[in-house]
């Protein structure tokens, strides 16, 4: 195992909101790790060169403080007392394999990329921990074209896949300061962990400029995105959601009524109040017309409750 190490001091200060710049950590240790069990290994890989180049690679992204100091190997002057110089470490293990058959091969790697923030609670911290596969097919080489350098293979995959994830989690912390505009594009577009993303960041802001494209997500044909934007909608409160939900999920679906009632519920107004009703004498599934029978009931109270 090879650790590059950088750290610097840096005055932070205050809480980030949606509306402000996020404070960046200061990238600190680079560690890479191979952890193939293979012996020999398909490739004799440098993790210090490894990390020296992901170290530059992370370093573009975006994710972290590329100001004055923040990629000196030797620290900055401390920060005043009573600041934190939150430090983000990046840990990549690696699993390797390779495969071959004739005059074809395929390298294949596994990355696993995990950054950690101390202090864990400092504004901007970070932290992450996700995997990637990927794969490069190569010739063996023959009497015309000799083989391949399977290390500098394999860190060519490597770099690019690790670029990859980074490239994703910038991504991800670039909506997290996004606007409304940016986060309802976000939602639109097709990008599954990015809409994703967007869909948490505007229900965790409560952002209503976003209903319009969160009330276009409930028919979308992905049941975890429907699930996603519904979840969203009912941290607003937002009671637009009842007649989309009412309206066009199917009668006939246990599974999907269940959610149903329990979100028309929950948002309440008169429209909720009469499909719950509505589901309650004409549904086929007696356990769906007892649900819808019950939640009416809590619904009606709670506005009573509420009333002058």
């Amino acid at each position: 195992m090879v650790t590059l190490a950088a750290g610097a001091a840096c005055r932070r200060s205050g809480q980030a909101t949606p509306d402000a710049a996020v404070p960046r950590p200061i990238l600190g240790e680079v560690t890479v790790e191979e952890a193939t069990t293979d012996t020999p290994p398909p490739a004799k890989l440098d993790p210090r060169l490894l990390a020296a180049e992901l170290r530059q690679r992370a370093l573009l992204t975006g994710l972290f403080d590329t100001t004055a100091g923040a990629g000196d190997a030797a620290p900055a002057p401390a920060a005043p007392r009573g600041t934190v110089s939150p430090i983000a470490r990046i840990r990549i293990d690696l699993r390797t394999e390779v495969a071959e058959v004739k005059d074809r091969g395929a390298a294949r790697a596994v990355v696993r990329l995990r950054i950690e923030t101390r202090p864990r609670d400092a504004p901007g911290a970070l932290a992450e921990d996700v995997t990637a596969a990927a794969e490069q097919l190569f010739s063996t080489g023959s009497g015309v074209s000799p083989a391949p350098d399977r290390a500098a293979l394999f860190a060519k995959l490597i770099v690019r896949t690790v670029g990859d994830l980074l490239d994703g989690l910038a991504a991800r912390a670039r909506l997290r300061q996004a606007g409304a505009v940016e986060l309802a594009a976000a939602m639109r577009a097709d990008g599954g962990e990015l809409r994703e993303e967007a869909i948490r960041v505007a229900g965790q802001r409560r952002a209503r400029e976003t209903v319009p494209a969160l009330l276009d997500l409930l028919n979308h044909p992905d049941e975890p995105v429907r699930d996603a934007a519904l979840g969203a909608l009912l941290e607003m409160k937002e009671a637009r959601a009842v007649p989309v939900l009412t309206r066009t999920r199917s009668f006939r679906d246990s599974r999907e009524m269940r959610k149903i009632l329990d979100a028309v519920a929950t948002l309440g107004g008169k429209e909720a109040l009469d499909y719950l009703a509505f589901v309650a004498e004409t549904h086929d599934d007696a356990e769906i017309r007892q649900m819808a029978a019950s939640a009416r009931t809590r619904l009606a109270r709670r506005d009573a409750g509420a009333g002058p």
